[in-house]
């Protein structure tokens, strides 16, 4: 498990990484605004891939993802995991591994 001062490093390399692409783009006479957001093709590209996937998680995927969230993920596991620590069993289990029934 990563510590806060490393996953703080890696959050500043990602942005140093971000502002360098941004700086390269530049150079080679590219302006963001203009030539890629603005651009009437790049958003009619963008508002029909998000379209499609909206079309495909509302008619094909959110159904059965829902399913499994709901009646699995949550009544099977996050529930139980829940009261187990309400009730202090989860608490116990962990401070005396030993002991476990």
């Amino acid at each position: 498990m990563q510590n806060n001062l490393t996953r703080g490093f890696g959050l500043v390399k990602f942005f140093i990484t971000v502002v360098i692409v941004i700086i390269f783009i530049s150079l080679l006479g590219f302006d963001l605004q203009q030539d890629v957001i603005a651009n009437e093709t790049v958003q009619t590209n963008f508002s029909f891939v998000l379209d499609l996937v909206s079309n495909i998680w509302d008619n094909h995927l959110s159904s059965p993802v829902l399913h499994v969230w709901n009646n699995i993920i949550i009544e099977m596991l996050w529930e139980p995991f829940i009261q187990s620590v309400i009730n202090g069993g989860f608490v116990e289990q962990i401070q005396n591994p030993g002991n476990v029934q």
